[in-house]
């Protein structure tokens, strides 16, 4: 019974209470651009966002604060909203922004063919 956009997506404040209740569990925090990155990632199905917020909590180990350079290593984008991130950055002809991001959905197992 989760509460969900028009386009199927979890709402913003559904997400914000899988991160409330993981990230009290495992004491952790945060930052805003790792925050607003994760509601961007989030996805429909609230197992799956609370068990990647999970690994999540367990990769950053004893900080207390989780950053959007963790979220990009090793959450993935469960709303496949990673082609506006690549996509703005190859617009932008910022490589240096659009290579960490084809990184990752590789080592995600996207397919090559997907991304051409």
């Amino acid at each position: 019974s989760a509460e969900r956009e028009r386009s199927g997506a979890l709402a913003k404040s559904t997400v914000e209470q899988v991160l409330a209740r993981v990230l009290a569990e495992y004491r952790k925090r945060l930052d805003p651009a790792a925050r607003e990155l994760i509601v961007r990632r989030a996805g429909s199905d609230t197992a799956i966002l609370g068990s990647e917020v999970e690994k999540l909590c367990l990769l950053v180990g004893e900080r207390t604060t989780i950053a959007e350079a963790d979220v990009r290593l090793s959450f993935p984008d469960l709303a496949e909203s990673w082609v506006f991130d690549l996509t703005a950055a190859l617009a932008a002809r910022d490589g240096a922004k659009a290579l960490p991001v084809l990184r990752s959905l590789f080592t995600q197992g996207e397919p090559p063919l997907r991304l051409v």
